[in-house]
């Protein structure tokens, strides 16, 4: 998951694949935050290249495909870790609540089957069998 710095980055650059963009367009984020922010997502694989001004004033990018359409990584990260697991987790609970059933209506046909036999005597049993 991207942290919102690195959400509003992408946000502003991601329209062009090479260019550069100044720290006043990132608003309330110091220049040291917007610069680590750079370097994670370069290490996360959203851009290719960074480069930063000596007074981290203005920061030169060139983005990967990943930095380009990274809503749709992120949302293939959120199908991945949180949707599918919750699908697999609710068939997994509705499969288990009715075998749980119908193991209670077999042990329950099977209880009285028993008391049957155990009730009868040998020549009933007998009797049955021919």
């Amino acid at each position: 998951m991207l942290l919102k710095i690195e959400r509003t980055i992408l946000k502003k650059v991601s329209s062009n694949m090479v260019g550069s963009i100044e720290l006043s367009k990132f608003g309330k984020y110091s220049g040291e935050d917007i610069y680590q922010a750079f370097l994670d997502l370069k290490e996360l694989g959203f851009f290719r290249n960074v480069d930063v001004s000596n007074d981290r004033t203005v920061f030169s990018y060139v983005l990967s495909v990943k930095g380009k359409h990274y809503k749709e990584y992120v949302f293939l990260e959120f199908l991945r870790n949180i949707l599918i697991p919750f699908i697999v987790a609710l068939v997994t609970a509705t499969a288990t609540y009715h075998l749980e059933k119908v193991a209670d209506s077999y042990s329950s046909s099977s209880t009285s089957q028993s008391t049957y036999e155990l009730n009868c005597t040998d020549y009933e049993r007998f009797e049955l069998i021919e």
